[in-house]
């Protein structure tokens, strides 16, 4: 299989780098600031379908995943809400939980969170000073970008671009903090300020800064080399530039082989963030559209461009999967026939899916060859033998199981005024709040749904 890599600016081969011959891929998650919007589950929907294409491939995959649980958007939510940073993080990490489930995720095979990972984030900060590309000055540590060589490799930019990019955000001013010696340095560890959580280290009392998160973790989980780094565009600049920095000064090795980025979400032409204010909801939208729906739509744009959100687009979703089922619904007498015609187109349609997915993850090629297959196959089942009929229908299904989607799964959505209880109970059982919490369960039991407490988290099911 080949993919764009945003690195070289060309499709390279995914292959394995590890003698293990398992593929290792990392993948920045989410700050649990705010609940995800759809914005969140484009990202999310790609990298799970890469996951689910290599899986059926015969690729075994380390998919890790981090959760950023400690950072400046978190501190800002709480202040705002007047609530600890614990409690704003359990209650919107639930809700992540709950959603990334309705997507029909695969489950990562490492879910890292930043907070529980403070003595690796302490040693590679460490690493750095000691090699001269980190220095240290009133309680935070700084990463010289000056003193690493290919700083801007991945998002070409120049020092002069940064410079230049750093002024405007200063409003013109070219020095950057006091503490700094240069303005292009970036925080490693943040000193502590009155209020806000913090741990010991060499420097005094602090937190990380965000790219060293990411730096550390993979490190832990994937060694200083690994095949795959992946996350969304709007990421290249600067996290993992600098995650680059972090990690080849600290190790003089290749970080990641490889890297994705999917684009972005658009809404009216603009992108859809939370400081445009223009986002859609996840949950909206899984209240209102069958997941299966919610990933077709999502595999019709190719997984680089930018994806525009439209009702119109949503609408024609919801009858694109009301006409799949329909074409690959069971006929209750199946004819006699030999299906060696469907046999035969099926071999080259399934052949073209799988050369389609295999160029650069080229899921709206692909969909187009198992919606045709489907045509087919519809056609065909009122005069072609069960045996054949099953076995393509099977074809069909495994396919679309390969991008998430499964036709054939009853809906069980959880009612909009229950899903946001759950961050609620999550917030609740942080605070030690047990009242509330088994108030929450009762309230989810009398209509029909109970909530199971897990090592993942919450999970509420269909009594």
């Amino acid at each position: 299989m080949v993919l764009y890599d945003t690195l070289t600016r060309a499709k390279v081969e995914l292959k394995p780098g590890h003698p293990d011959g398992r593929f290792r891929m990392y993948q920045c998650g989410m700050t649990v600031s705010g609940e995800p919007h759809i914005g969140h589950a484009r990202a999310e929907i790609v990298f799970d379908t890469l996951r689910r294409w290599l899986g059926f491939r015969g690729v075994s995959v380390i998919h890790v995943r981090n959760v950023t649980d400690i950072e400046d958007k978190i501190i800002n939510k709480a202040n705002e809400m007047g609530l600890s940073c614990e409690v704003v993080v359990a209650k919107y990490d639930a809700i992540r939980k709950e959603l990334f489930a309705r997507l029909n995720l695969l489950s990562p095979t490492f879910e890292p969170y930043a907070t529980a990972h403070i003595p690796e984030i302490l040693a590679l900060a460490q690493k750095l000073l000691d090699a001269g590309l980190a220095y240290a000055s009133g309680g935070d540590v700084y990463y010289r970008v000056r003193k690493f060589p290919g700083y801007g490799k991945l998002s070409k930019n120049t020092l002069d671009d940064v410079v230049a990019g750093t002024r405007a955000l200063a409003g013109g001013a070219a020095a950057g903090t006091d503490r700094k010696e240069d303005p292009l340095d970036f925080d490693l560890w943040k000193g502590a300020k009155p209020g806000e959580p913090s741990w010991d280290s060499p420097w005094g009392m602090g937190r990380p800064g965000w790219h060293i998160e990411c730096s550390a973790m993979s490190a832990k989980y994937l060694g200083d080399t690994f095949d795959l780094h992946c996350g969304a565009t709007d990421l290249i600049f600067p996290h993992h530039e600098n995650e680059i920095a972090q990690s080849e000064g600290a190790t003089g090795r290749t970080f990641a082989r490889a890297w994705a980025h999917c684009g972005w979400v658009t809404l009216n032409k603009e992108k859809m963030a939370k400081s445009v204010g223009n986002v859609v909801p996840m949950r909206d939208v899984l209240d209102r559209l069958p997941t299966p729906a919610l990933r077709l739509l999502m595999g019709q744009t190719h997984w680089r461009s930018p994806f525009e959100w439209s009702d119109v687009a949503e609408r024609q979703a919801k009858e694109t999967l009301e006409s799949l089922r329909r074409q690959l619904e069971v006929p209750p007498t199946p004819g006699t026939g030999s299906g060696e015609s469907l046999q035969a187109e099926a071999g080259k349609r399934l052949a073209a899916f799988d050369a389609a997915m295999d160029d650069d993850l080229s899921t709206p090629r692909a969909l187009a060859e198992v919606f045709s297959l489907a045509t087919v196959w519809g056609q065909a089942k009122p005069s072609v033998d069960p045996v054949p009929l099953a076995r393509v229908r099977a074809d069909i299904l495994a396919r679309l199981g390969t991008l998430g989607i499964e036709p054939d799964a009853p809906v069980e959505v959880l009612p909009a005024d229950l899903s946001p209880l759950l961050g609620e109970r999550a917030a609740a059982r942080k605070a030690k709040d047990w009242k509330r919490a088994d108030e929450i369960r009762v309230v989810f039991k009398a209509r029909g749904w109970t909530i199971e407490d897990t090592a993942q988290g919450q999970v509420a099911r269909k009594l």
